[in-house]
């Protein structure tokens, strides 16, 4: 249910593009949106949520190992200097 939801979401955003390019009313602009990406074919909506997906939590995982990696050094850093006091 995400995903359709993520689509719809993004089938909004263009709808508010068509709204602002050809002065037409949102549920026009959202039905020929939708009449767009079905001449269109859905590949390149789904890719490019999938691989902003993808992309996120790649950067969220990378993010969040880096920052136990950085805890783990300061705790080792300040329990080995404590010794030497």
């Amino acid at each position: 249910m995400n995903i359709l939801r993520d689509v719809i979401r993004y089938i909004n955003s263009y709808a508010y593009v068509f709204v602002a390019v050809y002065n037409k009313p949102f549920i026009e602009s959202g039905k020929s949106v939708m009449d767009l990406f079905q001449r269109r074919g859905w590949d390149a909506l789904l890719n490019d949520i999938v691989i902003d997906r993808a992309l996120t939590m790649g950067c969220i995982l990378i993010a969040s190992l880096c920052a136990v990696c950085g805890a783990g050094v300061g705790v080792l850093i300040v329990h080995d200097g404590s010794k030497d006091i």
